[in-house]
């Protein structure tokens, strides 16, 4: 497995991270890991690879566009000394053109989140006090199977620039969205969530999955 013994990971990301978590304890302490995907993967971690001692961090708040998560990202992330970072983020972005469009609020043109990752890559892989020793790059999960549907056409378009991101940097392009298909190819979408963004536990594992493989976890346990 990537992930050494003692090391740090932090996960960011939008209300899909976050997941409820509680804020007022500190990072890695009972309930901070929301109820989410975060904890299912250190659940795995703490169970099934117990002698490694790793640190998770649930770094989501509900809500956040790529900008905003930009800029918190010194104090609630690198802040944290990170040695591993997950970013999920973008499915705000694309769903304030749809969701939001009476309220004439500033909208993350696909320019401006390519602008905002790249800048997100360079605070945490430039810094000169932390060593984050990789990142990877989530794609946010639309429930929707239908891919000339709008929204699910745009959030595509979108994942383009994390994938192109991650390449830039030659960090972890994690497909999320592509582990959700296979399983909407079998299950209509209302099993996994009943907003098309918002999952329930079965998809939150689906998510939890996606990442545990990119780092090469493997649920067999100490011998």
């Amino acid at each position: 497995m990537l992930l050494e013994e003692k090391s740090r990971l932090i996960m960011a990301g939008d209300s899909v991270t976050d997941c409820g978590r509680n804020r007022e304890l500190p990072p890695c302490f009972w309930s901070t890991w929301g109820d989410g995907y975060v904890h299912v993967v250190y659940s795995a971690l703490l169970s099934f690879a117990p002698q490694k001692s790793i640190f998770v961090a649930n770094a989501g708040i509900s809500g956040d566009t790529s900008a905003e998560l930009l800029s918190r990202w010194d104090k609630d992330v690198m802040d944290l000394n990170p040695d591993y970072v997950s970013i999920m983020i973008g499915i705000n972005d694309v769903w304030r053109h749809f969701d939001s469009c009476v309220r004439q609020a500033p909208l993350v043109s696909k320019e401006d989140f390519s602008a905002n990752l790249h800048s997100i890559m360079d605070k945490t892989l430039n810094s000169k006090s932390h060593n984050v020793k990789k990142v990877f790059l989530l794609t946010p999960v639309m429930w929707e199977l239908n891919k000339n549907d709008p929204m699910r056409a745009m959030k595509d378009e979108y994942d383009k620039v994390i994938e192109s991101v991650a390449k830039d940097y030659n960090q972890v392009f994690v497909n999320c969205q592509k582990k959700a298909d296979k399983v909407l190819e079998y299950q209509s979408s209302y099993m996994f969530t009943m907003d098309r963004v918002h999952p329930n536990l079965p998809g939150h594992f689906i998510i939890a999955k996606a990442f545990l493989d990119s780092i090469g976890f493997n649920i067999n346990g100490p011998n």
